[in-house]
């Protein structure tokens, strides 16, 4: 079903397929353009150093659109599938997490000029980024846990599509993806330490940017809550999964 998902997204395209990697590379390509050669911004690690704020900004851009997409695209998740959820016999919690697969997999492009950018003009590549599929898979467990509330609360409330897209749109601000923690005021930053995602974002950073960890902290609370995000989500899916067809 994902694979399916993937190729309908190209199905009828005069390019197909090409689009999934010149997507990818004309965004990162803008990016670097602009904040690479134009604005020539430069970023401070937390350590002190510096880097190139594109290798800054790319580390904590990238995975926050994956989140960003999978939230967007798990709130139709069961009411687009009206035929499937209504069938007995489907296992619907297949849904969400097919939709998740199939994002990460149409993202593996942008991960793959991410590393290939700080490798060569970005920050460079340290052997931490060897931990790149493990918080891969922290991402892809909170992912599925989200998918499964929101799938499950949008078969009620469908202004939460609304909500999402809102919350997708103004979250990048929320993060340290676009700024340093060292910006913001200090009466403000303990906003940033009760976010979430800025724990996630902190893990990446440490992978593709600063290729140290230099939040232990965040990588425990990113698993923990990572679990706790699937058991919640799961189980707001399966209290209110008998009463879907009756809704749809």
């Amino acid at each position: 079903m994902a694979r399916r998902e993937l190729a309908e997204r190209y199905l009828g395209q005069l390019f197909g397929a090409a689009w999934a990697v010149a997507q990818p590379l004309t965004f990162i390509g803008i990016y670097v353009v602009i904040f690479g050669m134009v604005f020539s911004g430069r970023a401070a690690t937390a350590g002190g150093g510096t880097s190139h704020y594109v290798s800054y900004l790319l580390a904590g851009l990238i995975p926050w659109m994956l989140f960003q997409e999978v939230m967007g695209k798990t709130t139709t998740a069961i009411t687009a599938n009206t035929n499937l959820v209504k069938q007995v016999v489907f296992p619907i919690e297949i849904l969400p997490a097919k939709t998740v697969l199939a994002s990460l997999i149409s993202h593996i492009p942008y991960f793959a000029l991410v590393l290939v950018y700080s490798a060569t003009l970005g920050a460079g590549l340290k052997p931490l980024a060897l931990l790149l599929p493990v918080v891969l898979t922290i991402q892809a467990v909170a992912m599925l846990g989200i998918g499964y509330g929101v799938s499950a609360v949008g078969v009620y409330f469908r202004d939460i599509r609304e909500l999402v897209a809102l919350f997708g749109r103004v979250g990048v601000y929320l993060a340290p993806i676009v700024f340093v923690p060292q910006m913001v005021p200090k009466l403000l930053q303990p906003i940033l330490w009760l976010n979430p995602f800025s724990h996630l974002v902190w893990c990446w950073q440490d992978i593709l940017f600063a290729g140290a960890i230099e939040h232990p902290w965040s990588w425990l609370v990113i698993v923990i809550l990572s679990l706790l995000t699937l058991a919640v989500g799961h189980r707001v899916f399966s209290k209110l999964q008998p009463h879907f067809g009756s809704v749809l």
